[in-house]
């Protein structure tokens, strides 16, 4: 009779699976670090939207208010100002029943990071100037 091997060794399944771990494992992390163009990417398609959210809050005021434009909008840019500050001066402060949307990457507690003015044919202009691909703008 023989007796059961009692040396602790390592099958080749438990090897396979191991390097298998090891793989995936590698495959996720260098995702992550690969993919900075994707992060750009996202980051500006969230300022798209919303700039048209902000472009939606002027064209309400607009409608309640018989076509005027919010007070300080004017024909040079000037940064929209966060709903909560307590500090709008030489902002742009645009009245909305909700918060406004901020930059992704904006640092400024007064700003949301989003600029807007009027041209001098009537067009309003909404800019992202820190879009990371190139600066994004929305009119009507």
């Amino acid at each position: 009779m023989t007796e059961p091997d009692n040396n602790p060794s390592i099958t080749w399944l438990e090897l396979i699976i191991i390097i298998g771990v090891i793989i995936m494992i590698a495959a996720a992390i260098g995702s992550i670090f690969m993919s900075p163009g994707k992060q750009i990417t996202s980051r500006d398609d969230v300022r798209k939207a919303d700039l048209s959210r902000i472009l939606d809050v002027i064209q309400e005021y607009q409608l309640l208010h018989e076509g005027e434009y919010p007070s300080g909008l004017e024909a040079t840019f000037k940064d929209i100002c966060k709903t909560e500050a307590t500090d709008c001066t030489g902002l742009l402060v645009l009245p909305s029943k909700t918060s406004l949307p901020i930059d992704p990457l904006s640092s400024n507690p007064r700003s949301i990071g989003y600029r807007a003015k009027v041209t001098p044919n009537g067009e309003v202009v909404v800019s992202a100037p820190l879009a990371e691909r190139k600066e994004l703008e929305v009119r009507f």
